[in-house]
């Protein structure tokens, strides 16, 4: 067994179909691979966390970091260690923003304690953790996270189904925006479960899983003005079930009013992050003004 282990992953965009992948339609996401969160582990007297949100000993974790417990136990269990561990996290990601942080933190906390004990840890084992993990976050996640955080291509995800790799060979540019109000993407997906049974609810949710799939096949044909237009369609859907913001749509507003190909919400919603497609030679300006109004931009190349 080493003296520590090391685990990074990294964050995530959903270009398509958040919420409704819930449902079994499709969603597109994206790796932010320059955005890591990265976990140290080294064995202990007692059992502490350090991080940005809490320093202190791992049983005494505020209800909000309890997904880091399950993922510390979990992996412990898995790989026979039975003394406490220090962790550390270092991290790029903002939480709650819809980036994949928790699922991100979890990952690297996995990563590193499989690390430390020098066992073997496949992609199934690895997501699977994750997962039960952010069943303590998000109550009922989709899996996408726990994939989207921990590899580094963009795929194309249907719940239970075999994952689909899809390359990005695209003439442009992803932003990203924070609007620096948390979101709440468990409470977001309970608000949607609530009201799945009215008629508008499941028109919107079948529309969206129908524009992730046009969104699919504009990717394929490297048609980024149709899949902006896309976007900014998802977005209107997203609106009707309840999950934007004024603040997102402050900040949409100003992408599409610049230039961008198109724009919507990214993740759960309610706060959080925005997402713009945009030309390469508008990025700049669209960064400058979205940092006028935005706690957090930041902007990635799509090609692979």
């Amino acid at each position: 067994m080493k003296t520590k282990g090391i685990g990074i992953t990294h964050g995530k965009a959903i270009l398509m179909g958040e919420h409704s992948v819930v449902y079994g339609e499709p969603c597109i996401a994206i790796p932010l691979l320059s955005l890591q969160v990265k976990a140290k582990v080294e064995k202990a007297a007692i059992g502490t966390l350090n991080c940005n949100l809490y320093t202190g000993p791992i049983q005494s974790l505020p209800e909000s970091l309890k997904n880091i417990q399950v993922a510390i136990q979990t992996s412990c269990q898995k790989c026979g260690i039975s003394f406490p561990l220090s962790v550390e996290i270092q991290s790029d990601l903002p939480q709650e923003r819809g980036m994949g942080s928790s699922a991100a933190v979890a990952g690297a906390i996995i990563k590193a304690i499989f690390d430390l004990a020098e066992k073997p840890l496949s992609e199934e084992t690895l997501c699977l953790f994750i997962n039960e993990a952010e069943k303590i976050t998000h109550g009922r996640p989709s899996g996408i996270d726990a994939i989207a955080t921990t590899h580094s291509y963009a795929c194309y995800f249907i719940k239970e189904k075999a994952l689909e790799i899809l390359p990005l060979s695209l003439n442009a540019d992803l932003i990203v925006a924070d609007t620096g109000i948390l979101g709440n993407t468990k409470e977001a997906v309970q608000w949607v479960k609530e009201h799945y049974q009215e008629k508008n609810y499941q028109e919107a949710i079948q529309k969206l899983g129908k524009l992730t799939k046009e969104a699919k096949k504009e990717i394929q044909a490297a048609n980024v003005p149709a899949l902006g237009q896309l976007l900014t369609a998802a977005q209107k859907e997203l609106k009707e079930i309840g999950v934007s913001h004024p603040a997102l749509e402050r900040l949409i507003h100003i992408a599409n009013q610049y230039g961008a190909y198109g724009s919507k919400l990214t993740g759960g919603g309610r706060g959080g992050c925005m997402i713009a497609l945009c030309p390469p030679e508008k990025t700049k300006i669209i960064c400058q003004h979205l940092q006028n109004e935005a706690k957090y931009v930041w902007h990635f190349h799509l090609k692979e």
